[in-house]
């Protein structure tokens, strides 16, 4: 369709969230999950090899330091190509799909991280972790982009990054926490609350991605025409 220039109003951006609701459900705060199992691993991992497996602070920041690195740049890297290989194959919601699978993966290894008997099964297992965490997080962020009008992609891009950041980081690393200390009541039980809080929030992503992923189609028709 023709071009507006105008930017829309804060009214006319909500309206058509509301619109369009389960699929930035999906996009927002689906792939909050995600966002939560990722800072949460972020901030408790060097903690769980300092406590569990006595690693001194310098070794386990290193370590995790570069698994982190090579694994979630990986993750990151990859995730488009495989958004595209379902594209290819004709798949709707592409994006979503990838990080459905994403977000399950990344779950599993953090629930067997929760039983590592050894530090090089869990940082196995955190590696494989933070590959999946990331590689749907290219994708999600080009579909907020698809799914949006043009003259809205500003504001609601923002928004999207502001919204989920703020999930992650406020309830990663806090989640991990209270399961630690109220759940578990145990300082070493670092993993077995990673694992938990991946397996609370996984079905809440994966409910909210499946659903937004039906009307996905809809959602970028409309945004193009």
């Amino acid at each position: 369709g023709l071009e507006s220039q105008s930017v829309p109003s804060w009214s006319q951006i909500i309206e058509y969230i509301i619109s369009k609701r389960s699929v930035y459900a999906a996009i927002i705060l689906g792939n909050s999950a995600l966002i939560i199992m990722l800072y949460g691993l972020q901030s408790w991992v060097p903690t769980m090899l300092l406590r569990v497996f006595e690693w001194d602070l310098i070794q386990s920041g290193r370590v995790y330091g570069v698994v982190a690195l090579i694994s979630g740049s990986a993750g990151v890297l990859s995730g488009p190509f495989a958004v595209r290989y379902l594209e290819r194959r004709n798949q709707t919601a592409a994006a979503l799909k990838v990080a459905m699978a994403g977000a399950t993966i990344s779950a599993i290894f953090l629930a067997i991280l929760a039983f590592s008997p050894s530090a090089e099964l869990a940082l196995t297992c955190v590696s494989i972790a933070s590959f999946f965490v990331t590689f749907p997080l290219a994708g999600t962020t080009s579909a907020i982009v698809v799914v949006t009008p043009n003259e809205m992609r500003g504001v609601v891009t923002a928004l999207y990054v502001v919204i989920t950041s703020i999930f992650g980081l406020v309830l990663g690393p806090t989640l991990v926490a209270a399961s630690t200390d109220f759940i578990f009541q145990d300082p070493n039980a670092v993993a077995k609350s990673l694992g938990l809080v991946a397996m609370l929030v996984l079905p809440i992503g994966i409910a909210l991605m499946w659903n937004g992923s039906e009307d996905f189609e809809t959602a970028r028709k409309s945004a193009t025409s």
